[in-house]
């Protein structure tokens, strides 16, 4: 339950989007994150009446599940200690950990499935499923995190690597993320995407400016600001201060 409490109060409040980051930017995102409790609330089912569960896809569904859970809380890991002093101060901080405690118990509901499935145990069908779950969120990012990439290259003094940039962002650039560096401050922690690019070298506003209007031929500001940290209009002070 606790998954599909954070997920509805995150879709309803943005509260981590306001705050920290954006863990669902898209709707796949919402529908892996959601993923995981259905995943685990049907094998529970099966499981606690004592049913055979017939059918590999079982297995794989769940390892799938775990593998979803491992990236969210590798993602949330820097939010889990102030969590423990949010659920003493405000009774919150469990939601920053609803990621490991939904890993947990996915990966105890595994237990429970392997005894009861008929067919021979396979360690190695765990590995390959939590690696695709975890390639299907980072697959979800690969425009963003290539365009954040990009942009770093476009920003380099290096012609070559200018120019190599400016490639890659007129032919794979994605335009929102292009259009969101151009109001973001450097180094901040807006997405997934944003952690594949260089701490070290920050693309500030007026270059992705700039930038932005030599791959589209467009001035930033001619577009609709696209949504930066809220979605539901809640926040507004960390959306003000970062506008």
């Amino acid at each position: 339950m606790l998954p599909v409490i954070t997920l509805v109060l995150e879709l309803a409040t943005c509260m981590c989007t306001g705050a920290f980051f954006d863990p669902v930017p898209t709707w796949w995102h919402v529908v892996m994150v959601a993923l995981v409790p259905a995943v685990n609330l049907a094998v529970w089912v099966r499981v606690r009446q004592g049913n055979s569960v017939e059918g590999v896809w079982f297995l794989w569904l769940n390892a799938i599940a775990a593998g979803i859970g491992a990236i969210y809380t590798l993602f949330f890991l820097p939010l889990m200690l102030p969590g423990i002093i949010a659920v003493i101060w405000f009774g919150i901080g469990l939601l920053p950990w609803s990621p490991f405690i939904a890993l947990i118990s996915t990966l105890k509901l595994r237990r429970y499935l392997t005894l009861s499935t008929p067919k021979p145990r396979r360690k190695w069908r765990l590995a390959f499923g939590m690696f695709a779950g975890i390639s299907l969120v980072i697959f979800t990012d690969l425009p963003s995190g290539v365009t954040r990439l990009a942009l770093q290259w476009a920003d380099k003094p290096d012609p070559a690597t200018e120019q190599r940039g400016l490639n890659w962002l007129r032919t794979l650039g994605h335009e929102e993320t292009m259009l969101r560096a151009c109001y973001e401050r450097p180094r901040r922690w807006t997405d997934f995407s944003a952690l594949v690019a260089s701490p070290d070298n920050p693309v500030t506003q007026n270059d992705a400016r700039e930038i932005f209007y030599r791959v589209t031929g467009q001035p930033f500001n001619s577009l609709k600001p696209p949504p930066l940290f809220t979605r539901a209009g809640r926040f507004e002070t960390f959306d003000n201060e970062f506008t």
